[in-house]
């Protein structure tokens, strides 16, 4: 009985051992999916290449097959606005060591500035969509696009060119400013002197801006190295043809800003958010990493400092807070091919009022600069209250009494379909 068993035994462990082998030669028959690695790989390793919008990336990936079809793939810091994607993508066997994915994943979060602050939103902002490919080696591309939703879109998709053509009674140029504070006469001179002399500047500035389908802002622009002279600002004014002013240039060496996810877009409502990558602003060559690391709380440290003056910290860290994680905020209006961008009072007074307490601190610092002798100083100080005389001021601190008692606040930039 005894031998019978063994023998029993022995043909069990055999056969346990084909099954064993047979169910090994299946997974190699499979493809090999589980000697895909799944650690996180990072672009600093040297066996990782990341890019967004065909624009060099930074940050690290991981994927994690699910089967030899499916497959889930994390990116951390890659994607600009986004801390962290999660998604499934589909996975295909290109050789004995080496997989592609693709995939396609809707972001219901808007980009933001702080990256780790998250609204609850369930609308869809971005489509990202990604493909790449990765080795049983641990290399790992990653090629992904971003795409504006329709949603999230309102119709701003495209180019818009600054305004050059308004009627001198009732229109609106390329700058416009509705500024009203009870019987303060000075605000009406500080609004004349935007819609005519501020035109001026914006159009010799800002000849076009484009809101790109893959959410990138790009502008045509011109840049300079003069100074701004206060004094010369102040004499500015626009053409005129026949019962119209005129916004033209004085140049015509236009740049282009690059399309490399230097900052992204969206809109909510009536309102514009534009998201600043800032990482990618900060760098001086646009075609090297564009997602650096950036820490937010910075800012809100070199604020605080502020309250020894008597500064709102609580309200301005609100107001900044807000920005950091929806982007910079603009209401908008289109109509007839027209788009107007636009701040309010309300938009304004969350940075604003917060700061009021630092003007009669700003009173001392003039003083002081009054009594410096030195001469361009001198000049600088004469041309500051020359805009103070503008607004019917004669002091910093008096604008806190002007900007309490306004009631209507509207700065605009204008601009028409191209």
């Amino acid at each position: 009985m005894s031998t019978m068993k063994n023998k029993l035994l022995t043909l069990l462990t055999v056969a346990s051992s084909m099954v064993a082998l047979s169910s090994c030669d299946g997974e190699k028959a499979d493809g090999g999916w589980k000697d895909i690695p799944e650690d996180l790989i990072s672009s600093t390793s040297g066996k990782a290449s990341f890019f967004v919008n065909d624009v060099k990336s930074s940050g690290s990936a991981a994927l994690m097959p699910q089967n030899d079809k499916d497959a889930k793939l994390t990116l951390m810091g890659m994607i600009p606005g986004y801390s962290d994607v999660n998604m499934m993508v589909s996975l295909k066997k290109d050789d004995e060591t080496h997989w592609s994915f693709t995939g396609e994943t809707n972001l219901s979060e808007p980009p933001s500035i702080a990256a780790t602050v998250r609204s609850e939103m369930m609308s869809v902002i971005y489509v990202l969509t990604v493909g790449g490919r990765i080795s049983t080696e641990g290399e790992i591309e990653i090629h992904a696009a971003t795409k504006i939703s329709d949603m999230a879109s309102a119709g701003l998709t495209g180019g818009w060119n600054i305004v050059r053509k308004c009627k001198i009674v009732g229109g609106r140029g390329p700058a416009h400013l509705t500024w009203k504070a009870g019987s303060n006469l000075g605000v009406g001179a500080v609004s004349t002197l935007v819609n005519t002399a501020g035109g001026v500047v914006v159009a010799d500035k800002l000849d076009q801006i484009t809101f790109n389908a893959n959410g990138n802002v790009t502008i045509r622009f011109y840049e300079d190295d003069k100074d701004v002279d206060i004094k010369e600002l102040l004499t500015l004014r626009p053409g005129v043809d026949g019962d119209s002013f005129t916004f033209n240039a004085s140049h015509t060496e236009w740049e282009e800003s690059p399309m490399a996810n230097l900052a992204f877009w969206y809109a909510l409502g009536d309102c514009l958010y534009i998201v600043p990558n800032i990482s990618a602003l900060n760098e001086d060559d646009v075609e090297g990493d564009q997602t650096g690391s950036y820490d937010p709380s910075e800012i809100l440290n070199a604020l605080a400092a502020l309250g020894g003056y008597g500064v709102d910290l609580d309200a301005l860290n609100s107001a900044l807070s807000e920005v950091m994680k929806k982007g910079l905020a603009f209401r908008f209006t289109i109509e007839n091919g027209a788009l107007c961008l636009f701040v309010d009072k309300n938009m304004c007074d969350r940075f604003i009022s917060p700061l009021l307490p630092l003007l009669p601190v700003l009173d001392k610092l003039l003083e002081e600069l009054a009594t410096s002798g030195d001469q361009e100083t001198l000049q600088k100080l004469a041309a500051v209250k020359a805009v103070f005389e503008l607004v019917g001021i004669s002091k910093p601190s008096d604008f806190e009494a002007i900007w309490k008692s306004t009631t209507e606040f509207r700065l605009e930039l204008n601009f028409q379909k191209s």
